[in-house]
């Protein structure tokens, strides 16, 4: 049985495993820390893409690779991870990402996708539903945004100011480069095999708009800017 990397206990909403109870008035904030691309570990992040690249790897184990000091200091990925067009599976169990690139979209092989255990990761990319072949996921579903568990709420994306690594501004619809106050952002919870994802949606027109996935089942029924005003199923 592989061992994980030491827990990174997230603010938002407490304890991972312990039983978490939210006030209805609780607002949470996107992680937006910094990222620091002189890291000793970012760059060897980076070069691990680069090796991975040439070799044609079909496995992404960077926990594997770094080793659990290099692997928890990352708070992201560098966006050249949509670079590796063969790999397959990636490895991201244990890890203290806060949130992923959406050039993770531009992985077109990839099957298989595993984050158990990243309790700071709480969305994803609607880029990732490019992902057309993944069959299998393995995510700690309590961390995510408006789960069916705990129903966290979503952040207000009208209060946030974050921006993705490298200043992404790309439409998640039809990927055409924007300044970035000629996008709009939304929520929408779509499954992907048995889970359901939170996935974080930028759109450049109201066309790009009527384009986005229909939401899931049991969920907000449209896609969204969060807040406390964001009225959750729960259950019905």
């Amino acid at each position: 049985m592989r061992i994980l990397p030491e827990e990174k206990i997230c603010e938002c909403y407490g304890e991972p495993q312990g039983s978490i109870e939210l006030k209805e008035d609780q607002e949470l904030l996107i992680h937006d820390e910094p990222i620091d691309e002189n890291n000793n570990a970012w760059l060897a992040m980076k070069n691990l893409i680069e090796e991975s690249k040439k070799d044609g790897r079909e496995i992404f184990d960077p926990c594997l690779e770094l080793g659990d000091k290099d692997f928890t200091q990352l708070i992201t990925l560098p966006k050249e991870i949509g670079q590796l067009k063969n790999v397959k599976k990636l490895v991201l169990l244990g890890s203290h990402l806060n949130w992923l690139p959406p050039e993770i979209g531009d992985m077109e092989a990839l099957e298989e996708i595993e984050t158990y255990g990243s309790y700071s990761l709480h969305w994803y990319p609607y880029e990732l539903l490019n992902c057309k072949n993944i069959n299998s996921t393995f995510v700690s579903t309590r961390a995510l945004y408006g789960n069916f568990k705990n129903y966290p709420l979503f952040p207000n994306l009208n209060n946030n100011k974050f921006k993705f690594y490298g200043g992404n501004s790309r439409c998640s619809i039809c990927k055409i480069q924007k300044e970035t106050h000629q996008l709009n952002r939304y929520w929408v919870s779509i499954a992907i095999t048995n889970d359901v994802y939170p996935f974080l949606v930028q759109v450049c027109s109201d066309n790009c708009f009527s384009k986005i996935q229909t939401p899931e089942q049991g969920y907000v029924n449209y896609p969204h800017t969060g807040g406390l005003g964001i009225k959750q199923p729960k259950g019905s």
